[in-house]
């Protein structure tokens, strides 16, 4: 029993000895390894905070137009009334030439260039959608949007026929809403041009 008292020791010290003496030996891959772990927390937490000021500051130069959509304060957003049209137009020639197809998200507008992107968004429901702008209209006083059938679907307005949707330059939306936004973005611009 003794013996074994003396073998435990006896490992502890060889132990200890080697833990000692390659403690003092750095073996620093990046100097990171180096650091104590309190200061590379701090670089951590600074990161954090860095990124958390960066949004602070993008969302005192904008508003909040929705919940989670905020945009750019000095962009300007259209407001009003928007129409769909389908299959009556299906395959005539739109102002920019191409032909107009009532599944694929495009719109209509008598303002804005053709070959625009923009946000649109159904204030009623908070539905959201991008379309390209590659026709003019709506030639009906008090409209200032025409969207295809498809578009119209996605802002669920197809069976009451007209809706109150704000229109958002894609510029306008700040970092953060374009970077959560990112995945829909890109999926409807597809849509306003292949389907």
């Amino acid at each position: 029993m003794g013996g074994g008292k003396k073998a435990r020791k006896a490992v502890i010290f060889i132990l200890s000895f080697f833990s000692f003496s390659f403690a003092d030996t750095p073996f620093c891959i990046n100097y990171t390894d180096c650091l104590p772990e309190d200061i590379i927390e701090e670089d951590i937490l600074n990161r954090k905070y860095l990124g958390k000021f960066r949004l602070i500051e993008e969302r005192i130069n904008s508003i909040e137009i929705s919940e989670g959509i905020f945009v750019n304060k000095d962009c300007k957003i259209q407001e009003g009334i928007a129409s769909w049209y389908g299959e009556r137009f299906h395959g005539r020639p739109t102002s920019s030439g191409e032909p107009f197809l009532l599944y694929r998200f495009t719109a209509a507008s008598r303002k804005i260039p053709l070959g625009t992107y923009v946000l649109v968004r159904n204030v009623e429901n908070n539905r959201i959608v991008v379309v390209k702008i590659n026709d003019r209209g709506p030639y009906v006083d008090g409209r200032i949007l025409d969207l295809s059938k498809a578009a119209a679907r996605e802002l669920g307005m197809v069976r009451k026929g007209l809706a109150r949707v704000q229109i958002i330059p894609l510029g306008c939306l700040t970092p953060d809403t374009a970077d959560r936004l990112n995945e829909k973005i890109i999926r409807d611009i597809v849509r306003s041009r292949y389907k």
